[in-house]
């Protein structure tokens, strides 16, 4: 099972199985810092989707769940926005979408020795967790289905 990882925020970092199974990941960099930078970053990130969607070919979409405390005006509807640009274009696409809990991933990162942060570690990790806890439990899920 291929899963795209996505740790959504200005500078949305990003993990894929590449075609010779090495793990591809970068970031959807923030744009200018002006007016337009917003709307700079949803275009770019409605873009950059459907592109990794198509040339990795996930089977589902792990995304980073939002922590809404403290996040208050600009901050919160930007992610809000980018939360929702890459949802939509993950429905387009049919992939699967496993949301998870900020907490759950970063505890077993650390257990597994991280210790870099950086958009696009954070997405490796977010992949890693993924594959490593909730890959088989989907794979079940589906066969129960058939």
């Amino acid at each position: 099972m291929r899963v795209l990882a996505i740790d959504p925020g200005t500078s949305t970092g990003w993990a894929a199985p590449g075609a010779s199974g090495v793990i591809d990941c970068s970031k959807v960099g923030k744009g200018r810092s002006d007016e337009q930078r917003h709307a700079m970053i949803f275009d770019r990130i409605a873009a950059t989707i459907p592109d990794l969607i198509h040339e990795h070919r996930p089977d589902a979409l792990c995304i980073e769940q939002m922590v809404a405390k403290g996040m208050k005006g600009n901050a919160a509807r930007v992610l809000l926005g980018i939360r929702g640009v890459i949802l939509v274009a993950a429905t387009r696409h049919g992939l699967l979408i496993d949301p998870v809990a900020i907490p759950t991933w970063q505890a077993w990162a650390k257990r597994q020795g991280r210790t870099i942060k950086t958009d696009e570690l954070d997405a490796c990790w977010i992949r890693d967790w993924w594959m490593a806890v909730r890959a088989q439990l989907v794979q079940v899920e589906d066969a129960a289905l058939i």
